[in-house]
């Protein structure tokens, strides 16, 4: 009775040394791109919460994501969003924290005959992204924005992302 109690421990243990390097993920290689698609919580009405990005890792530590959002709201007011952000990762590993500056420009249309308007959107974010499994992460970041056009106005913004790498 007592060998099967230790071989069983003996056994236990090698499981747990061996399923940390064999689960282990990490970021991507350099030249690789994926697609995610992310949500944005603001209190700015403007802001478009759900975009589509392309994150392309330049480096071990750079990634330019291109990105592209739309909403269309209740009220007839639509809003388009193109831009790109880059991401300096801090380290690699499951768990890669990053920070970086965005920008993007923001087409407003209003409902009616009204005429559309152009701002542009300058933003700095901090956040982390997890790595689930080989080519899939999640990540959250905080952001500080700066809407410029007719008016000046600084918001902050969550963004909750998942991203498939190819």
């Amino acid at each position: 009775m007592n060998r099967r109690i230790v071989a069983a421990l003996i056994a236990g243990l090698s499981l747990l040394l061996i399923t940390p390097s064999t689960f282990a993920q990490s970021t991507p290689s350099p030249t690789t791109v994926g697609i995610s698609a992310g949500l944005k919580d603001s209190p700015n009405t403007f802001t478009v919460p759900g975009t589509v990005s392309l994150p392309i890792w330049l480096t071990d530590q750079f990634v330019l994501a291109p990105e592209l959002g739309f909403i269309s709201r209740e009220n007839g007011q639509d809003a388009l969003s193109v831009g790109a952000d880059g991401r300096f990762f801090f380290r690699q590993g499951r768990v890669a924290p990053y920070a970086g500056p965005g920008l993007r420009i923001l087409s407003i249309e209003p409902p009616g005959p009204a005429d559309g308007d152009s701002d542009l959107v300058l933003s700095g974010f901090g956040g982390a992204e997890y790595f689930l499994a080989n080519g899939f992460s999640f990540s959250v970041e905080g952001r500080l924005e700066i809407l410029t056009g007719d008016n000046t106005v600084v918001t902050t913004a969550g963004v909750v992302r998942a991203t498939v790498y190819f």
